[in-house]
Parts: C-alpha cells; structure tokens; sequence
C-alpha cells in the first residue's frame, strides 16, 4: 500500500477498504446461507443416498427391475396355447 499524503487520497483508501469489507461481508453472509441449506434434513438425505447408491446404480437398477417385471407381467398375462 502506498503512503497517504492527502485527505482526499485518504477518504479514496478509506472508501475503497469499506467497498471490499462491504463485498466481504456479502460473500460471507451466502456462504453462510449455502451451509445452513446443506444442513437440511432432505438435503443430509439425499446426500447420504447417494453416497450410498450413486445416481447411476440407481437408474440402472430401477431399468431392470422395470423390465423384469413388464417381462413377468406380459408373461403371465398370455400364456402360450397348447
């Protein structure tokens, strides 16, 4: 930081540390919010499953369940005629 010589160089640092407190403080007060939301029982969750079963073993298991059963129902629905 340069010396200060003036007032008016003064009110210009002056201003400028109070800008960035200003914005400083706004990004803390999201990230504050970010880390209250990520403490939501739904969000703790939802998180947790999918630790657990990645989104990928989730669909793949819902498609082959799906089809087992369509294939299980279709089956039963027209047996084959003797």
């Amino acid at each position: 930081m340069q010396k200060i010589t003036s007032s008016v160089e003064l009110k210009v640092a002056i201003q400028l540390l109070e800008d960035e407190q200003a914005l400083k403080g706004q990004l803390l007060k999201e990230k504050f919010n970010t880390a209250i939301e990520s403490f939501k029982p739904a969000i703790l969750l939802k998180s947790s499953i999918e630790e657990i079963f990645p989104p990928h073993f989730l669909i793949n298991n819902i498609i082959g369940t799906t089809t087992g059963l369509v294939t299980g129902y279709l089956s039963r629905k027209n047996p084959p005629k003797s």
